[in-house]
């Protein structure tokens, strides 16, 4: 009896453990805008197709939540919209005008942040995340 009821358990699904992600931002110009945060898996990154949430510039604390986030590789983008456009705003040659992010906040370098240097894992347990923005040119860091 006690063999088969080991054996019956072996097929119940047991469900996956969700984990919230706290991520905080720091690092904006201004508190004018709103702040878009991605939450991307690796086939997502960079699209449309990513969990986003936006938070006020002038929100005090300056962080979202993401809650019930399957456990899994992912990674975090945030764009400060400080003109509330909907887009990242570009310069003529490329560069963004407006500052970004992206988790474990992967060192400047020409072109978008690369998942590989964004990904962490989520669990069951919640996971906090800092979040520093950054931008291009003159007066920015």
């Amino acid at each position: 009896m006690r063999r088969h009821l080991i054996a019956m358990l072996a097929f119940i699904p047991f469900p996956a453990f969700a984990g919230d992600v706290v991520v905080s931002l720091g690092g904006l110009p201004s508190a004018d805008g709103v702040v878009e945060v991605s939450l991307c898996t690796e086939e997502t990154w960079l699209s449309e197709n990513c969990v986003s949430q936006t938070v006020r510039a002038d929100a005090e604390p300056l962080s979202t939540t993401f809650t019930d986030v399957a456990p899994g590789v992912y990674g975090v983008v945030a764009v400060h919209d400080e003109n509330e456009n909907g887009e990242m705003d570009m310069r003529w040659y490329g560069a963004p005008k407006e500052f970004y992010g992206a988790s474990n906040n992967p060192e400047k370098r020409r072109g978008p942040d690369r998942f590989e240097d964004a990904k962490f894992e989520v669990a069951e347990a919640p996971l906090a995340l800092e979040i520093i923005l950054r931008g291009w040119g003159k007066g920015r860091r």
